[in-house]
């Protein structure tokens, strides 16, 4: 990157090596949440975000880095319980009126 570029604020790279577009990509990424079949888990965890990172973004980065990365990304840790995905809302709804 030229000096001209950083000056101007053109092509920011952040500690990680994230440009804002990359940065983007990730936040969506998680946003859009876990999937059983892609992701081997239902509800996403530091390591899982650590992981995506490594894998899809070629960085690594310690489990507090990631997290410091998340909170910059306005992410937080606090998810609603994860639902089995095999989970019948016919059946909870019919024993809940018990």
């Amino acid at each position: 990157m030229a000096l001209r570029d950083y000056v101007t604020g053109r092509a920011r790279v952040d500690s990680h090596g994230l440009t804002p577009a990359t940065s983007a990509r990730l936040k969506e990424r998680i946003v859009a949440g876990a999937e059983l079949a892609r992701d081997g888990v239902v509800a996403f965890r530091g390591v899982d975000a650590q992981r995506i990172l490594k894998e899809e973004f070629a960085i690594e980065c310690s489990l507090s880095s990631t997290y410091r990365l998340l909170h910059r990304m306005q992410l937080s840790w606090l998810a609603p319980r994860p639902r089995h995905p095999e989970a019948d809302a016919t059946a909870q709804a019919e024993f809940s009126q018990l």
